[in-house]
């Protein structure tokens, strides 16, 4: 019996071992949001939603910056599903904030984030926080069992798979979110229109939320005791931005209140550079991501210049 016991302990062993061995072979290949759970606490943050994962770059934001920063950017930004401002998120950044106060903090606004479809909701009742931002509890351990566990959406083999087949997208060590599709006109077209339908089927549906513009502001507080805190809104394509304006167009001026009324910038480049490419209608592709980084960088810059 006790040799039974002994074999069958190395067994499950064995099997934990090799489990742990495969969560360690994820490198941003099959998941996207996986490793963001995995590195240790950061000082400043870029945060949002999609816009704002496949949008910004620290990469670029680090190497331009340098000196200006004494902590590297990491993004922290995730989906409209699951990083809108609200409770959760607000709580998960919370987990993730080194506790430094000399950090710098990129909070990318769009009137979806601060939206909701039903503008009497309440905190408890925002959706958001039936998904994995609102449950994962550890957000700097490596591996994360319990993200991996819980809330990883495919096949662990899934895992193995993807470093033997070409990458629709790339978690990148610094929280950048690589997008890998095809660019012909056709390609590109089709999911434009696929993405403003489905936008516009929200159109009279949601509407800018009491609730989640106070968690901006709970956020924006809670950031500000840990460094500098900028306002971004992030280029998009004519067509959502016409969308935008239509659906919520008092967005615009309940974003230069709060930057008033907090002290923060305002940094609306959603119009201003032309000719930047959209993997859709409103997400950067990857080579305008890194121009539009190099525009936003040099904008700071200025900010950061006169603190000097």
């Amino acid at each position: 019996m006790r040799e039974l016991l002994i074999k069958c302990l190395l067994f499950e062993l064995l099997l934990l071992g090799s489990v742990l061995a495969v969560f360690m072979l994820e490198g941003g290949y099959s998941d996207q949001f996986y490793l963001r759970f995995t590195t240790p606490k950061q000082a400043s943050l870029i945060l949002g939603t999609s816009r704002a994962a496949q949008g910004v770059m620290p990469a670029i934001l680090n190497k331009e910056l340098g000196r200006l920063t004494k902590h590297p950017f990491y993004n922290y930004a995730f989906t409209l599903a699951n990083s809108p401002y609200g409770d959760a998120y607000l709580s998960s950044i919370q987990r993730k904030v080194a506790n430094s106060n000399d950090g710098i903090f990129i909070l990318a606004v769009d009137p979806w984030s601060v939206a909701t479809s039903d503008s009497s909701l309440e905190d408890m009742d925002l959706p958001e926080k039936r998904n994995f931002l609102a449950n994962v509890r550890h957000v700097s351990i490596n591996p994360n069992l319990e993200y991996m566990l819980n809330f990883y959406p495919h096949l662990y083999a899934n895992i193995i798979g993807s470093r033997l087949r070409s990458r629709h997208h790339v978690l990148h060590d610094d929280g950048w979110l690589e997008i890998n599709v095809a660019m012909n006109s056709a390609a590109q077209t089709s999911r434009m229109h696929k993405t403003i339908n489905r936008y516009r089927k929200k159109d009279g549906n949601f509407h800018i939320s009491r609730v989640r513009l106070d968690y901006l502001c709970r956020t924006i507080e809670f950031l500000k005791r840990h460094g500098r805190v900028f306002l971004i809104r992030i280029p998009i394509g004519k067509e959502m931005r016409t969308l935008e304006e239509t659906a919520m167009p008092d967005f615009t001026n309940k974003m230069d209140s709060i930057s008033l009324s907090y002290g923060v910038p305002f940094l609306d480049m959603s119009t201003e550079i032309e000719g930047l490419r959209f993997t859709d209608v409103h997400h950067l592709h990857k080579t305008s991501s890194a121009r539009y980084s190099m525009v936003l960088a040099k904008v700071l810059k200025t900010y950061l210049v006169e603190v000097k």
